[in-house]
């Protein structure tokens, strides 16, 4: 096995880290070619107007996610889009569950109990 001297080691490692930095970003990217799916979760305890809401599907919490628990872990999986204006105690417990599918809040707003929140994939921002 030939040996490599300290000075051979290090003009190549710091030509590869030059010729790497030189490269285009645009390599590195993945395209786009799903369709994004939204989705809406109505709390029953809120009340606003719905008119402006335009999602693909609305989910329903009546006080407590068990009905829709297994639609929300299909969505997350999936990487929907999720939106919401829900109770504070309804946005911990959907928070919480998305962080385990790799999913982050992109926007977040509190309005005296009530929240409004976006959900996306780690890494999209709003």
């Amino acid at each position: 096995m030939t040996k490599i001297s300290r000075r051979n080691f290090l003009k190549t490692t710091a030509l590869t880290a030059v010729s790497l930095s030189s490269l285009n970003a645009s390599y590195l990217e993945v395209p786009q070619t799903f369709k994004q799916v939204k989705y809406f979760i109505k709390d029953s305890e809120v009340s606003y107007q719905e008119a402006f809401v335009n999602v693909d599907n609305v989910l329903v919490v009546e006080r407590d996610i068990g009905d829709i628990y297994a639609k929300l872990k299909e969505i997350f999986a999936d990487k929907a889009l999720v939106g919401s204006v829900s109770s504070g105690a309804t946005f911990f417990v959907i928070q919480r569950m998305a962080a385990d599918y790799g999913m982050h809040v992109a926007y977040k707003e509190k309005q005296g109990d009530i929240y409004t929140w976006i959900l996306a994939p780690k890494g999209v921002r709003l």
